[in-house]
């Protein structure tokens, strides 16, 4: 594997990702979702796991945007779905924000199958932000991937 040079650039790159505002826009299809983008990690083949710092900067920039949009749809009169979802190594590439409303709702609740519960890794419980979310473990029905799906605590 080739080793990945530039920690610290790569590490500001992740916090510039992190403090980006992304606005709720839903599409026609009633959704939206805000995935990680921060290259090498977010190419297609790159299987390289992300450094520990860059990871939680990511998961932060994840917890802002999932509170923003929380904002925005409790202020509308609909009923939405609103989650984060962590990915487990190697494939925390693919954790994301994921806001529905209308028909999507049914689709993303079923999406994963529950799993027994396990906690969030070690690496991220040191982020308070994570403290205010119920996290669910799950596992992707047709590749047993490990997802833990964070929505507000009711």
């Amino acid at each position: 594997m080739k080793k990945i040079r530039g920690k610290r650039r790569h590490l500001r790159r992740a916090e510039r990702w992190q403090q980006e505002v992304w606005p709720l826009a839903l599409n026609s299809r009633s959704y939206t979702y805000r995935k990680i983008w921060l290259r090498p990690w977010s190419d297609l083949y790159f299987t390289q796991p992300l450094p520990t710092g860059i990871r939680r900067a990511l998961l932060r920039g994840l917890l802002q945007t999932y509170s923003e949009w929380l904002q925005q749809l409790q202020a509308q009169p609909k009923p939405f779905y609103l989650a984060v979802w962590l990915f487990d190594q190697p494939l925390f590439r693919y954790s994301q924000v994921v806001a529905a409303t209308e028909e999507r709702i049914a689709y993303y609740e079923t999406i994963f199958e529950v799993n027994a519960s396990q906690t969030i890794p070690s690496d991220y419980q040191q982020l308070p932000e994570l403290a205010q979310l119920t996290w669910q473990t799950c596992r992707d029905p047709d590749e047993g991937f490990r997802v833990w799906i964070g929505q507000v605590k009711t």
